[in-house]
């Protein structure tokens, strides 16, 4: 484990996670006028994976290098009175890396999350890892139910919140990231976009056997993350 301003800690022998406060930090926007707000921390997380990523056992399925898999992108809840429909996702600060698609996944009673990483065939109900099908659906279009009004506690109150996740890949060989989303949505016949810093990075090797560590190319990325991040915090 390496200390310093951050934390960062293997979660497996094939990902790394960094964490900066915590996962789950201060709400933001809760108790504004806003509609929908995020509940994961601004700036607060990132992850990557080397590609391939096929270790015996614990492989998010990622056979190639630029082969498609799922990350989450932040928990958001909607605290208006009125259902939101999510139009867009989009990636922010995107270098190397493609966004195939969007999915909006239902916590019901805020249990039961997304794992960070996941094959994307998880999301349709199929593979190894499997949700109920009715709980998950494909952005454009996803619908995110009136929520119980603002929150305080989540743990406690367990309301119905959402995860995004986005389907991505590496465009070439090489350190693949993004420093967050924007999630576009309509609510009230208003549109609004919500930003959410959180990084999601790709160390993608062209050669097959080149991925059993992460290291260069994860700490390529993970460090251009953390560089936005902080620019970002600074105001720049």
């Amino acid at each position: 484990m390496r200390q310093g301003r951050t934390q960062r800690r293997r979660l497996h022998p094939a990902r790394w996670f960094l964490v900066a406060g915590g996962l789950l930090g201060l709400l933001t926007g809760c108790g504004s006028a806003v509609p929908l707000v995020t509940i994961s921390q601004q700036a607060g997380m990132s992850s990557c994976t080397p590609a391939p990523n096929l270790p015996a056992g614990i492989g998010l399925g990622i056979g190639r290098w630029n082969s498609p898999f799922g990350v989450s992108a932040g928990m958001y809840y909607n605290q208006s009175s009125a259902q939101v429909t999510v139009r867009t996702v989009s990636l922010v600060g995107a270098h190397n890396m493609v966004l195939h698609g969007a999915m909006v996944y239902e916590m019901v009673r805020y249990r039961n999350p997304l794992p960070t990483m996941f094959r994307w065939e998880y999301g349709s109900g199929s593979g190894p890892l499997r949700v109920n099908a009715q709980l998950v659906q494909h952005v454009p279009g996803a619908v995110l139910a009136a929520g119980i009004g603002p929150v305080t506690n989540f743990p406690k109150q367990q309301p119905n919140v959402y995860e995004v996740a986005v389907d991505v890949s590496a465009r070439q060989p090489g350190a693949a990231w993004a420093v967050g989303v924007n999630v576009g949505y309509t609510a009230g016949g208003q549109a609004h976009v919500l930003r959410l810093l959180i990084g999601i990075a790709i160390g993608a090797y062209s050669h097959p056997d080149a991925s059993d560590d992460p290291g260069p190319l994860c700490d390529k990325a993970m460090n251009a993350i953390q560089s936005a991040f902080a620019s970002s915090m600074r105001g720049n």
